[in-house]
């Protein structure tokens, strides 16, 4: 494999493993401030933390699917 194929598939599975700890305090932050103005805590914390963790699911699976 060629330096610019390593690079590809490193820097691929590099932003798989950023994209599921950020989805999943994307989804936890918005959740917070929802259930804080909202006052229905812990329901929308607990909501949006499985969205999150879904969308990071899906997002890693894509961006390994599809790298070399």
């Amino acid at each position: 494999m060629s330096d610019k194929g390593k690079e590809k598939g490193l820097s691929a599975y590099l932003t798989a493993g950023l994209m599921f700890p950020v989805s999943i305090t994307v989804g936890l932050v918005i959740g917070y401030y929802l259930d804080h103005w909202l006052h229905t805590s812990p329901v929308l914390f607990l909501v949006f933390m499985v969205y999150g963790a879904g969308a990071g699911f899906y997002h890693v699976y894509k961006i390994t699917r599809n790298s070399p």
